[in-house]
């Protein structure tokens, strides 16, 4: 099959994956966590970050992978919750 000239195999190869940076303040703003708790979590490597220099930056997909391994189903640990809400809010694709 030809997708704009190219084949299916040429365009696998050419795909390439873009990731979606975000700055603690960008994090914060998606996550309803503390400034101070993200500190931690990335001072104990709970968290998956990258650090650049003294930045630090943080790949929304993976950040998104994280809490659905920490997510509990069906509520379980919440009183009341019937089922899982998300804890992301997503973002835009600037």
């Amino acid at each position: 099959m030809l997708v704009n000239g190219m084949t299916e195999n040429d365009t696998a190869a050419t795909v390439v994956a873009v990731r979606r940076w975000l700055t603690l303040e960008q994090l914060l703003e998606v996550l309803p966590l503390k400034k101070s708790y993200v500190y931690y979590l990335t001072h104990t490597r709970q968290i998956p970050v990258t650090r650049i220099g003294r930045r630090l930056l943080f790949d929304y997909d993976r950040i998104v992978e994280w809490l659905e391994e920490r997510t509990v189903e069906n509520g379980a640990d919440v009183p009341g919750q019937k089922e899982k809400r998300p804890l992301v809010r997503e973002v835009s694709k600037a």
